[in-house]
């Protein structure tokens, strides 16, 4: 029997003018349908995990920005019994910007964040680092 293998992936989400990007799913080459998720992606070769993340949000929607790593990560046996290790990070704009998307996704979307709920995602996990990004936003900010 083949060991597990550990990989090493990456969550971004995308927030600009109080809204947060949300890409649904290219239901042919992912099987899930009428699903959203944040920027997911593995951290390749001897990438580092910040370095995955600027990787990721260039490939999947086009933008070269700096992420915030959130020091925060998931845990999990993916689909195919890996365990992985997945870090969050945010991308924090001053402006919505033009969006490119890779084959990955069909479309995308922006939803104000004060709409979110646990429901607009596939995966509870991007739901969680969703509410983290708005915690390290509130605290970077000074705000109680």
């Amino acid at each position: 029997m083949k060991p597990d293998l550990q990989k090493k992936k990456v969550q971004v989400v995308v927030l600009a003018q109080g809204k947060l990007l949300r890409l649904k799913f290219n239901e042919k080459k992912s099987g899930y349908v009428n699903s959203f998720q944040n920027i997911t992606g593995s951290v390749e070769g001897e990438e580092t995990f910040s370095e995955g993340a600027q990787r990721e949000l260039h490939e999947e929607i086009g933008l070269s920005q700096k992420c915030h790593d959130l020091n925060f990560e998931f845990s999990f046996k993916d689909r195919w019994k890996n365990q992985v290790t997945e870090k969050v990070f945010l991308c924090l704009l001053d402006h919505v910007p033009p969006i490119t998307l890779s084959d990955e996704h069909e479309s995308f979307e922006w939803k104000e964040i004060e709409l979110v709920q646990a429901e607009d995602f596939l995966f509870p996990s991007n739901y969680q680092a969703f509410l983290l990004s708005l915690h390290f936003l509130k605290n970077s900010r000074g705000h109680t």
